[in-house]
């Protein structure tokens, strides 16, 4: 065993009993200043200014800059417009400043070492060498310059009342673990690799649809768009994630590219064309591995061969649009609370199906897997069975992720003053979540953002626990 990390790491002792600990230690420093000025009540200015330096950055660069500065025109104040009955606010919206980002990991610009274990004679020896990580000392913040402008607005006394947000930024300094050659003795490194550019539009809608006696109707919608642009990259046009753990059996681990002109982690495969029938030349092909019952692969780059080179993009996790629609309806001492959310015109890598109707395990694969290709069977769709070949992720395993979804519903019943002795309130209800959900997807759950939590590993679904359907039922009662 070795002693040289003390208590932080028991794994490594003389005796592996499957004991562990560890230690992790990270500081950051903030100076922050902000000055407030208003005029009247129309003229708002709001300047800021932060310095932050962060011990998770590399030793040449820790510090970062952040202003900001935003400015407020509540129009609805001004002598011309202070008449209009029927404009209850009206407020203009402008602001431009600089965000930082240093979530990375405690240790993320330094070389890591592990422990390993080496026999010398009959003697086990734990030694530490580097593995995995490289240091990058000029490794530093990643920064968003935004522009916002926005308009807020009430009408009818505010029964109906809407925000507008329209804003462009730019991400400098991209923050991304990329792959590093074997013959380094690290498999990667977390380095500033580029600018990604996000435009985008926010709507949100709030209207009191009755409000009659003991009838009260109110509903409020929500939509909002985003567009994602890699604009640049470090001395390349693309860039493969590192690090893609459960796509480890798929392409090598590349199931997401970043590449100059596309959403970052845009989904990356192979496309197909049918499936190879008897009689039909596949020998010129220029896939090797052609043959009847097998994929035909589309020569994406030209060169008359079916290699790695001819994967590309099919699809991105990003949506064209996404957004919610709640309502509640209060009928004296009945409540109900209903909210549907939704995502439109975004795509999921079902890498289930890579492995479970692919037709090449000896494992259970879905049913769809018996229309699989035969001579008598020639199917178009479902390849023959085969245990070797390889997984690869293909364009007929990216399906649309567009769904709506029934997230929550509540009904409630207030119950009388003095009905439950000493009692102030009492409230009885029941609650449900996730209880209905359209789409065209067919794995477990179209709601897939990130793999392991890994922001350039988007929209691919490794078979994530499906959501589950709750209902609660409860009593509030305050004394």
């Amino acid at each position: 065993g070795t002693d040289v990390t003390g208590a932080n790491n028991l794994g490594a002792g003389a005796l592996s009993l499957g004991q562990g600990s560890g230690v992790n230690e990270w500081t950051l420093l903030s100076y922050l200043g902000r000055v407030n000025y208003s005029i009247s009540d129309r003229y708002l200015l709001t300047v800021t200014g932060r310095y932050d330096g962060s011990s998770r950055f590399g030793a040449n660069d820790k510090w970062g800059f952040f202003p900001s500065a935003a400015f407020g025109w509540r129009v609805s104040q001004e002598p011309f417009l202070r008449e209009v009955g029927w404009l209850s606010d009206l407020k203009l919206r402008v602001s431009y400043g600089v965000t930082g980002n240093q979530e990375i990991g405690t240790l993320a610009s330094l070389a890591k070492l592990r422990d390993f274990d080496y026999v010398f004679g009959t003697t086990r020896v734990i030694a530490y060498a580097p593995a995995g990580q490289a240091s990058n000392p000029d490794l530093k913040w990643e920064s968003t310059r935004q522009f916002n402008g926005g308009v807020d607005l009430a009408v009818l006394d505010s029964r109906v009342t809407l925000t507008a947000d329209a804003y462009t930024g730019t991400t400098n300094d991209l923050l991304l673990e990329v792959p590093l050659p074997r013959t380094t003795g690290f498999t990667s490194r977390l380095r500033n690799v580029g600018s990604i550019r996000n435009r985008g539009l926010e709507l949100a809608l709030t209207t009191v649809n009755l409000e009659r006696d003991a009838l009260t109707w109110r509903t409020s919608f929500n939509v909002s768009m985003n567009r994602n642009e890699v604009i640049a990259l470090a001395g390349s046009q693309r860039i493969f994630p590192a690090g893609a753990r459960g796509a480890s059996n798929i392409d090598g681990g590349v199931t997401n590219v970043v590449q100059i002109g596309h959403p970052v982690g845009a989904i990356f495969g192979y496309k197909t064309n049918g499936i190879w029938q008897t009689g039909e030349d596949f020998k010129a092909s220029g896939d090797p591995n052609a043959a009847p019952g097998e994929w035909k692969y589309v020569d994406v780059n030209g060169d008359g061969r079916i290699t790695g080179d001819d994967r590309t993009i099919l699809g991105t996790a990003q949506p064209d649009f996404f957004g919610g629609l709640s309502n509640n309806v209060v009928l004296g001492p009945l409540s109900l609370d209903i909210f549907f959310q939704g995502s439109f015109g975004n795509e999921v890598a079902n890498a289930n199906a890579v492995f479970l109707k692919s037709v090449s395990t000896s494992t259970n694969e879905y049913a769809s897997s018996f229309e699989r290709w035969t001579a008598a069977n020639p199917s178009n769709t479902v390849p023959r069975a085969n245990l070797n070949r390889q997984r690869r992720l293909l364009d007929v395993y990216v399906e649309d992720a567009s769904y709506i979804r029934l997230q929550n519903a509540t009904l409630a019943y207030q119950v009388p003053e003095g009905l439950i002795p000493r009692a102030d309130q009492a409230r009885v209800y029941v609650s449900a979540q996730n209880l209905w959900t359209s789409t065209d997807y067919t794995g477990y759950d179209p709601e897939v953002s990130s793999y392991g939590g890994d922001a350039s590993l988007r929209g691919v679904d490794f078979g994530q626990y499906p959501r589950s359907r709750t209902i609660n039922i409860g009593v509030n009662l305050t004394f």
